[in-house]
């Protein structure tokens, strides 16, 4: 249940992915690997920890086989084996820096700041980007051996009529530019220095930093976050969106998680012993 929860709630739906086998041959061979190792994860922390937001943000381990070995540079486990593997702290923490996100939020050729700028915006902190005015260009900025993606989309910023909205997105999603379309840790793109500097805007926690690290830790001092979190295994336990009667509920949920550290297991149990749930009634 609580894979299920994770797999719709973050999208890393790894057999749905598709990419340029011309960029990355590896990727079909990869994708069972990248699902399965975010799922042992996720067991693996609630069984720890009660699934506490804290490690699943920014834990410096997950638990891989030799072919993601490869992905991560890391030391790949014997055989078909898989193992817990602590991870380069300065590359690698936690679900947002998985292959399984990065490459579910990637493009199809390469990384992509807007969609992973817009799935933190839209799944962690629970704000739904306007619909694009029309006549705005929906294609992205063609690829050019001589710039990097960053480069490529900054000109979001220079047409007024993508800024107001893709400030909002791009300026996240830059803190993933360190990953390319699968996943792997890079420093330089077509030969020049990547810039994984970011800026969270009109949020709870507004303000300027270096990389996805950095990114989750500020990630978990959000109250808009908590409450995502809260708010989203509501709708999946209820199986529909809530409302202003449920209001009641979600306070009790809201103060059961941060009260007990924000983990997973108190929200479920405080789901449990609710009255909404208790008495609930299936649509028909």
């Amino acid at each position: 249940m609580v894979i299920d929860f994770h797999n719709q709630w973050l999208g890393y739906f790894a057999w749905e992915m598709g990419k340029d086998a011309k960029v990355y041959p590896e990727f079909e061979t990869l994708k069972p690997s990248l699902l399965e190792e975010t799922n042992r994860f996720l067991a693996d922390v609630l069984k720890t920890d009660g699934g506490k937001l804290e490690t699943l943000f920014t834990a410096p381990y997950s638990i891989i086989n030799a072919p993601l070995a490869t992905v991560y540079g890391a030391t790949p486990p014997k055989g078909t084996e898989w193992s817990k593997v602590m991870l380069d702290p300065k590359q690698r923490g936690g679900l947002f820096t998985q292959a399984s996100f990065l490459s579910a939020h990637g493009s199809y050729d390469g990384s992509s700041p807007i969609r992973r700028g817009l799935a933190i915006r839209e799944r962690i902190f629970c704000a739904p980007m306007p619909v694009p005015p029309p006549g705005a260009d929906a294609t992205f900025p063609a690829a050019t051996p001589s710039q990097t993606t960053r480069q490529r989309f900054d000109k979001h910023r220079t047409d007024p009529t993508c800024a107001s909205c893709h400030s909002l997105m791009d300026k996240i999603g830059y803190g993933y530019e360190t990953y390319d379309g699968i996943g792997r840790y890079r420093t330089t793109e077509n030969g020049a220095m990547v810039d994984d500097s970011g800026e969270l805007l009109a949020t709870d926690i507004d303000s300027t930093f270096k990389g996805a690290q950095e990114l989750s830790r500020k990630l978990l001092g959000s109250e808009e976050v908590q409450t995502c979190v809260t708010t989203q295994w509501f709708r999946y336990a209820f199986g529909r969106v809530d409302g202003d009667e449920d209001k009641c509920t979600l306070d009790a949920l809201g103060k059961a998680f941060t009260s007990g550290g924000l983990k997973t297991t108190d929200l479920l149990t405080t789901i449990v012993e609710s009255d909404a749930f208790r008495s609930y009634q299936p649509l028909q």
